[in-house]
């Protein structure tokens, strides 16, 4: 509780004298005594019927602290910091949906409440039920056909390929593909953020190109960070997988993560933490010692939300938080908001940061 809430719970307090003349009662009170009497009186004088009077008298003890607490609040609920809870409230999360772009150009779209079968290409067909889509070769490929899946701010969706290798595809992000893979290796191309579960193939490597560096894996689960203008990640979190940039592989161990800054071509690797990089996957926000930046770049694509900072240099706050992917916003801004220690202000779909 800040200052200035306590001072005027203090002030409202301090003006409630039949409040005051309880609460210091109930302070003379031996709870612990006026416990064990209750229930020594109850034991030596087993009554036939409930007598309800000498329970209310200890309960109205016994709840007293709860009234309290309640009232406090009562007295200390802000008009205008309910408005702005009620409005984060109302900004629900992404929800599963996307845009398939087939060979020919035409485009479908994809949500929880489509079930279909389509056919994407000549040697293929997809099954389209809810949150995923799922490709089956009919034949060999005698040339190549691909598809495209597209995903807005406010949205994610889960593809299986071809070859059964999996893929959870991010909001604001894109892969391309071959409907059917050759006999000799299996290429996608990403821009934007997915987590891969590579299907098991000795003879046909897997490649995700993205614009900065070059993928390579036989089967393996990894996450990859390419948005464009932003920093390219790559985490393993199990198998081994090769990362080339220009002409250069470097082979990764899970746990480690490689990266090239934005406007830069050298390739970093270190250790990590890999949960921050990929509870995404699995339903949550796992802010590791994060700016309040990044955070709102993270934001802003799954909530479909614009955020703004009143000055520059709150932007590079830190936060460190684990929260629910799937909540609405409220409870994430708010434990940032205490965190930080940020205001926060809602107009016109556009959410305000300052200091």
């Amino acid at each position: 509780m800040g200052e200035l809430k306590t001072n005027r719970l203090i002030d409202k307090l301090g003006e409630a004298d039949t409040f005051l003349s309880k609460y210091r009662h109930y302070r003379r009170v031996d709870k612990k005594k006026a416990w064990k009497a209750f229930c020594l009186r109850v034991e030596a004088n087993p009554p036939k019927r409930i007598n309800w009077q000498i329970v209310f008298r200890y309960a109205a003890i016994l709840l007293l602290p709860i009234s309290i607490v309640a009232i406090c609040l009562m007295l200390l609920a802000d008009p205008v910091e309910q408005k702005i809870s009620e409005s984060l409230a109302a900004v629900g999360p992404g929800t599963s949906q996307a845009i398939l772009v087939l060979s020919d150009g035409n485009e479908i779209s994809l949500d929880s409440t489509v079930t279909n079968r389509l056919a994407v290409g000549g040697t293929a067909v997809a099954a389209v039920t809810g949150s995923h889509i799922s490709y089956q070769a009919n034949s060999q490929a005698t040339s190549m056909q691909y598809n495209t899946l597209l995903t807005k701010q406010g949205g994610e969706y889960r593809i299986v390929l071809e070859d059964g290798t999996k893929v959870h595809l991010n909001a604001a992000s894109q892969l391309r593909y071959p409907v059917v893979f050759t006999n000799k290796e299996r290429v996608v191309h990403l821009q934007g953020e997915a987590y891969f579960e590579v299907a098991p193939d000795k003879a046909r490597p897997f490649y995700v190109v993205t614009d900065h560096m070059k993928i390579r894996q036989y089967g393996t689960a990894f996450n990859v960070n390419a948005y464009p203008g932003s920093s390219t990640e790559v985490v393993l979190v199990r198998g081994s997988i090769g990362v080339t940039v220009g002409d250069k592989e470097r082979t990764l161990a899970p746990g480690q993560l490689a990266k090239i800054h934005a406007g830069s071509k050298l390739l970093s690797i270190k250790e990590v933490d890999t949960e921050s990089y990929v509870a995404w996957n699995e339903g949550r926000f796992f802010f590791d010692n994060q700016s309040l930046r990044d955070i709102a770049n993270v934001l802003s694509r799954w909530y479909n939300i614009e955020i703004q900072f009143a000055r520059g240099d709150i932007q590079y706050l830190h936060f460190t938080g684990s929260l629910d992917r799937y909540d609405t916003i409220e409870p994430i801004i708010q434990a940032i908001s205490r965190a930080a220690n940020v205001k926060v202000e809602m107009k016109d779909h556009i959410l305000y940061i300052s200091k």
